[in-house]
């Protein structure tokens, strides 16, 4: 599965976010969006802050099945090779 990840400055993880998603402009602010089966573009929910970046990594199906402290050490692993 696709997810993803918005990392700090730093590099240190951020957030998470299942799928694949585009950099846009969400009232003057750089956000996250996915095109829906209609064509239109719906928000996400997370904005970049300064200096933030994104980045989409194929995980495997099983990380949706665990719980979120699991995930985000499986993420942080992901992220950090």
């Amino acid at each position: 599965m696709k997810v993803t990840v918005v990392t700090s400055d730093k590099g240190e993880l951020v957030g998470t976010i299942q799928g694949e998603f585009l950099l846009t402009e969400v009232e003057g602010q750089t956000g996250l969006a996915v095109n829906d089966e209609s064509g239109s573009l719906m928000q996400a929910g997370i904005l970049l802050a300064s200096g933030q970046q994104m980045q989409e990594i194929e995980v495997p199906d099983e990380l949706a099945e665990m719980d979120a402290t699991d995930f985000i050490e499986r993420i942080r692993t992901q992220i950090s090779n």
